[in-house]
């Protein structure tokens, strides 16, 4: 009898239906404003946490901020997808023939109701009235997504994303630094973990930055040794310029020609220090292990010294032989007195 009526008369239910869509229209609306406002104030949260050095709950956050953006995604779906069906609901309520757009919309409406129906309820009503409307074999395809369903692959991505992954977390934090003046860098080619760097002067390049965050590298494993650290470094710039941590990598970088510089200097300086070791064990207590050569330091600075030298004196062109990755002067500067008047030290305690 219902079929036969809607034969003549068109679909029944098509007043209530176009009811339910407004309402979800409007609620949609109210939660989309909601979950922004909460966007904004977690993207604040994490600059200023990046500020202070708290990476690791920026971090953090920044997997919410994620899931937050993709909640607003799903919703600006459905909105787009209320407006069509509510553009077709004469050809709903006078037609049976199922278009494919017309499918698209109701399926993902179905589809949705599963996920989101205790935040937006008006989809469990709508697919009740698809689904008297298109049969139950329908429903069942859009729900559990069965073979020939033509539910919305950008809906299906946003909710069953269930983990996000470190590379995403670092282009959220990159994303939100850039907005804010900052340049943003993460590595994970440093003790198989991945640092954060965030760099407020524009003139510093990451690998400078890369060399202010091994000193303080050195400084805490010099002093968790027992002995006093005698960098000559400036506090407030390094406290301005850098902000390191160490999490798990998220995949593995090509290595650049500072990287392989300051790895090969470790490595042998490492292998120095444990042939010492095994040949004489009067060796001096006071010098850090990880202690690079002094010669072959003193070498680097005076070659990059007498490239400043020049490169000051020529003005008018910059110098086409400097590396462009060349670590900074002044960086070097300071490590290679430190190295000095450590190795003056050692040499007045063996005489």
């Amino acid at each position: 009898m219902n079929s036969l009526f809607s034969i003549f008369f068109g679909w029944s239910k098509a007043s209530k239906c176009k009811t339910v869509i407004k309402r979800l229209q409007c609620r949609i609306k109210l939660l989309k404003n909601k979950r922004n406002l909460m966007i904004r104030q977690s993207r604040e949260d994490i600059l200023r946490l990046l500020e202070n050095g708290q990476n690791q709950r920026a971090f953090d956050r920044a997997e919410k901020l994620y899931e937050d953006q993709g909640t607003v995604d799903v919703y600006e779906l459905l909105g787009n997808f209320c407006e069509f069906i509510m553009i077709n609901l004469a050809y709903i309520w006078q037609s049976r023939d199922f278009r494919n757009d017309i499918n698209e919309a109701a399926s993902s409406f179905m589809y949705a109701s599963a996920r989101c129906g205790g935040d937006l309820p008006e989809l469990l009503k709508l697919r009740k009235l698809f689904g008297d409307r298109y049969g139950n074999k329908f429903e069942i395809a859009a729900v559990e997504l069965l073979p020939g369903n033509l539910v919305s692959p950008p809906l299906i991505k946003k909710l069953s994303a269930k983990s996000v992954s470190d590379d995403v977390k670092f282009r959220l934090m990159k994303e939100i630094a850039k907005e804010n003046g900052y340049a943003f860098y993460y590595d994970d080619s440093r003790h198989g973990g991945t640092s954060f760097l965030l760099n407020n002067n524009p003139e510093i390049s990451p690998e400078g930055l890369r060399f202010l965050e091994m000193e303080d590298d050195f400084q805490e494993n010099y002093a968790s040794s027992g002995e006093s650290c005698i960098w000559e470094t400036n506090p407030s710039k390094n406290k301005n310029l850098q902000r390191a941590m160490t999490l798990p990598p998220p995949q593995k970088q090509k290595e650049t020609p500072t990287d392989q510089f300051i790895r090969s200097v470790s490595l042998q300086s490492h292998q120095r220090h444990s042939t010492s070791n095994t040949s004489s064990s009067s060796s001096c207590s006071h010098v850090h292990p990880k202690l690079p050569k002094y010669d072959d330091l003193e070498a680097r600075f005076v070659a990059i010294k007498r490239e400043r030298s020049r490169s000051s004196t020529s003005s008018s062109s910059p110098c086409s032989h400097i590396h462009p990755k060349l670590p900074e002067y002044y960086v070097l500067e300071a490590k290679f007195v430190a190295i000095k008047r450590e190795h003056s030290r050692s040499g007045t305690s063996h005489s």
